[in-house]
């Protein structure tokens, strides 16, 4: 028999604990999901998850950093607040999952499916900012599209979602602090932008795709008119 303990990332308290023949992370993963386990928390970093079903798993602040999610089945996972930062999600299914605050920094997300997964919270938080910056907007939108945003700092041609409104406002990012502007790197937006690397578009990008998606839609729900039109 082959015992595998799931522990917590900060306390290292054992969250779920399985035995049996031939046992491994996954097998142990899906028993906890089948018993109902309490997984949130849960310190699967540099974990090889490729291809495992983990449909329904709560693993809401988990630590999922390099882990191989390749084409995992995530969908309607609770990965609130998870730690995805160089996850490679690529291919995954990540339909209905809840992703809000989760660090998707430097994540692969190649051909993953985002589709009905609960990101109101990161979507919201954008709005929020570009409610400060409508003049920008447009601006903004072309660097998405062009490739021109690098969600790891917040200076340079490439920069992060208030590094870009920036460039595109010609400011410092002193200044737009003191218009009212929220300039926070953990927020749920900017925590997002951090999956976004120089050279990412909506045609290679799904991060970059959905996000320009939302702007569309604040677009048209503004009255802003978008660039070259």
């Amino acid at each position: 028999m082959k015992t595998i303990q799931i522990k917590h990332r900060y306390t290292g308290d054992v969250l779920f604990e399985h035995s049996a023949e031939d046992n491994n992370l996954i097998l142990t993963i899906r028993e906890g999901i089948r018993q109902n386990a309490n997984l949130r928390g849960a310190n699967l970093s540099g974990a090889n998850l490729s291809g495992a079903n983990l449909s329904g798993a709560n693993l809401s602040g988990a630590d999922l950093s390099d882990a191989d999610l390749s084409g995992a089945d995530l969908s309607g996972a609770n990965l609130s607040g998870a730690d995805l930062s160089d996850a490679d999600l690529s291919g995954a299914d990540l339909s209905g999952a809840d992703l809000s605050d989760a660090d998707l920094r430097g994540a692969d997300l190649s051909d993953a499916d985002l589709s009905g997964a609960d990101l109101r919270t990161i979507k919201h938080d954008l709005f929020a900012v570009l409610l400060y910056a409508i003049h920008e907007v447009p601006g903004l939108l072309s660097a998405l599209k062009e490739g021109r945003v690098n969600g790891s700092v917040y200076s340079g041609d490439c920069a992060c979602l208030v590094g870009t409104l920036c460039n595109v406002r010609q400011v410092s990012i002193e200044t737009v602090k003191l218009s009212g502007m929220p300039v926070d790197s953990s927020s749920p937006i900017e925590r997002w932008f951090l999956a976004i690397k120089p050279g990412e578009t909506p045609d290679n990008s799904p991060i970059v795709k959905l996000t320009v998606e939302w702007i569309d839609e604040f677009i048209r729900l503004t009255g802003v008119t978008p660039a070259h039109e």
